[in-house]
């Protein structure tokens, strides 16, 4: 959950659905990483299902650093301002 976000709004969960959307394609244009997703409990995950023997664990250890990279990213550019908090 991106750090900030409105929980509570009604909208919340429709924006985490796009924000997974577009994660991933930014992760499968980027080339680096290939991801699938799935929908878990009526919500949009990004999946990774590993099926090249020549893996290493360190291929799978970069993955999260650069989903949140790429999620902290997208989320600056496209939270919609009711999802942001209130500046005291």
């Amino acid at each position: 959950m991106p750090l900030g976000l409105d929980r509570t709004h009604v909208d919340t969960e429709v924006y985490l659905d796009r924000l997974n959307r577009e994660i991933l394609l930014q992760l499968n244009n980027g080339g680096q990483v290939y991801l699938s997703n799935a929908i878990v409990c009526g919500k949009f995950a990004l999946r990774a299902c590993i099926v090249n023997f020549r893996t290493l664990q360190s291929d799978i250890q970069e993955l999260p650093p650069l989903v949140l990279q790429i999620g902290r990213e997208r989320d600056s550019e496209l939270r919609p301002d009711a999802l942001r908090p209130e500046k005291s």
